[in-house]
């Protein structure tokens, strides 16, 4: 098994992830790299139609190569900005919307809003810059492993209230208390269309 998957099944709340989002339909994994959330979440919902993007062509041939559930699952390198999304009724963004500059991140969020279905969910998996100390590793993490990157992370009660204005109803969970990490989870619910 490749190390980055093995250790990205140890570090993230799939179960958590996985209670929070439909279990059926289609469900966007934006950013998803190896496919490791992709994989689990079809796995657990034989209902559920995962499409996984990401702009590294070599993230997504490896997660073509680890695709355990076949045609309820596929894999596409491409741009979240020119994409254009179905209608779905979930998505996750897991670790990934720090990596986008702050207007880009509010583009993508409106463009989520705008293609998910009534009581569809948006989960984002993120930081929380007002916590200091993971937000300080977080960052020498991102720097590390992404030097090309300008990270951007929001205060979780401004990201929080920025989502609301979107229209989304929003619920904060903390995923665990001892990962020196990304431990925040925002659940996002949509409740009506706006206008």
């Amino acid at each position: 098994m490749n190390i980055k998957i093995f250790l990205k099944k140890i570090m993230l709340p799939l179960i958590k992830i996985d209670l929070a989002l439909p279990t059926k339909g289609i469900i966007f994994d934006i950013g998803c790299g190896e496919g490791v959330v992709s994989n689990f979440l079809a796995e657990r919902s034989l209902k559920r139609k995962l499409i996984g993007i990401d702009k590294d062509k070599e993230k997504i041939k490896i997660a073509k190569k680890y695709n355990k559930v076949g045609k309820r699952m596929k894999f596409i390198k491409g741009d979240i900005f020119t994409y254009h999304f179905s209608a779905m009724e979930g998505v996750i963004i897991s670790d990934f919307l720090h990596h986008l500059e702050y207007n880009k991140q509010k583009i993508l969020l409106q463009s989520i809003y705008k293609n998910l279905k009534i009581n569809g969910i948006c989960l984002i998996k993120e930081i929380d810059s007002s916590d200091r100390c993971r937000a300080k590793l977080s960052y020498w993490w991102d720097s590390f492993f992404y030097p090309k990157d300008r990270i951007n992370y929001w205060q979780g009660t401004e990201l929080a209230g920025y989502l609301e204005t979107l229209g989304f109803q929003v619920k904060k969970v903390t995923a665990a208390k001892l990962f020196p990490g990304s431990i925040n989870l925002f659940i996002c619910q949509k409740s009506k269309n706006i206008a």
